[in-house]
């Protein structure tokens, strides 16, 4: 299913599951509004991220031209793969028009919990999506063993620090 190009940064043209939108238009002669309603109760898509299953949410959008959102939209996924195993990605946003801000994400790795600090996706395609991942005592080795990196390399310790980085879009 082809979303819309505004999605396309985030998601690919691989998505399945259900989804539902509920909004309106408005207007008179003196002024224009719009704002709806997005269920989103267990999606399954490809995206920048890679393979992701379960994208649950309910985000009430304030404008649908340009596409706004109050602050603190909740956005859950249950899986997903970066090459890693990942659970339970909790994701705080606000819809900025041209981007979302994520605000907030944690995510549970096979070693821990991983946060993600305040960034910017942008809806264009073009701008590069960059951030920076947090963790405090990450258990590597936990990490390694459940890619294919297991096969060959073993890991005992426990790391804890911040990897900034850049994901190019266009």
């Amino acid at each position: 299913v082809y979303l819309s190009p505004l999605v396309a940064a985030v998601f690919s043209k691989d998505v399945s599951g259900p989804a539902s939108f509920d909004g309106a238009f408005n207007w008179t002669k003196d002024s224009a509004s719009s704002g709806g309603v997005l269920k989103l109760d267990g999606l399954n898509f490809i995206g920048t991220t890679g393979a992701s299953q379960g994208l649950k949410g309910q985000i009430p959008f304030t404008s649908l031209s340009s596409l706004q959102s109050d602050t603190g939209q909740k956005i859950s996924i249950a899986n997903m793969n970066l090459g890693v195993p990942l659970t339970d990605l909790n994701l705080s946003v606000q819809f900025l028009g041209d981007h979302v801000a994520v605000e907030s994400a944690q995510v549970q790795s096979p070693g821990g919990p991983v946060v993600l600090e305040p960034t910017n996706v942008y809806f264009d395609g073009k701008t590069p999506l960059s951030g920076v991942v947090t963790f405090n005592g990450l258990d590597f080795g936990k990490i390694i063993a459940a890619t294919d990196l297991a096969t060959s390399m073993t890991f005992k310790g426990d790391l804890s620090g911040r990897i900034p980085f850049g994901v190019d879009q266009g």
